[in-house]
């Protein structure tokens, strides 16, 4: 009545489903387990393409995934271990365009639609399972607007008993220096949103010229928010926020 273990004889090609998520590749024995080199993610999402691996730790008991990622004009590479509701890594995107930091939410509906095979309807309300522990190190090397190198950011992502945190936020954009510290309470509903940013010494001009290509406005300025906001989804939130902006 034991357990009974299976040795694979030889490499093969083969088609490995997580939820929703159907990944075609070659599985090949290695010393730390079975490791899946993907050659192809059917993603339902246009917007985003995989290209890495995945090893199969031995006996199963971890599942690491590490390759490279695009979403739009945005590309990063990623290194993450999932062992049960527990996740770990980082993801470092070498340029995050600003205009695609909506990504970052892209990908976290792509993991619970996919493999968590959550529901893409959200009219259930944002929410996190409770027994999910998540600690993904976000980071940015270069933050573009329109091609133009601005900055780079360092955003620690954790999710525990229901509530993500993302701090300390740091970085720089345009000359200044973020700082800051953003939380979604999605363990209660509707989920809340509390969210503390600064920029110190911001050269705008730098940005308006990236952006509207003006080279004649001169200046340093300090930049600070704080904002709340409750809903049951991230548009609803993001409708309802309010706070100041000084």
């Amino acid at each position: 009545g034991g357990r009974k273990f299976y040795r694979m004889r030889g490499d093969r090609d083969v088609d490995v489903r997580f939820g929703a998520l159907l990944l075609s590749g070659r599985l090949e024995e290695t010393f730390n387990g079975l490791t899946f080199f993907l050659e192809e993610a059917g993603l339902p999402d246009e917007d985003i393409n995989v290209d890495g691996k995945i090893l199969l730790g031995r006996l199963f008991k971890k599942t690491q995934f590490s390759g490279e990622l695009t979403v739009k004009d945005s590309t990063a590479s990623f290194d993450i271990d999932v062992n049960g509701a527990v996740t770990k890594g980082e993801i470092v995107f070498d340029k995050l365009t600003l205009v695609d930091v909506p990504v970052i939410q892209k990908l976290y509906d792509a993991y619970e639609r996919y493999v968590l095979q959550l529901p893409g309807d959200t009219s259930e309300g944002l929410r996190f399972d409770t027994a999910e522990k998540v600690d993904i190190a976000l980071k940015a090397v270069s933050l573009l607007v329109k091609g133009t190198d601005l900055g780079t950011l360092n955003a620690p992502l954790t999710i525990k008993d229901g509530i993500m945190t993302i701090a300390p936020l740091s970085g720089k954009f345009s000359g200044g220096d973020i700082k800051g510290r953003i939380e979604v309470r999605a363990a209660q509903s509707p989920a809340h949103l509390d969210a503390k940013l600064s920029l110190k010494d911001w050269v705008y001009g730098d940005f308006l010229k990236a952006l509207h290509g003006h080279s004649d406005i001169k200046g340093k300025a300090n930049v600070n928010a704080e904002l709340t906001g409750t809903g049951h989804t991230v548009a609803d939130i993001e409708n309802a926020l309010n706070g100041e902006i000084i």
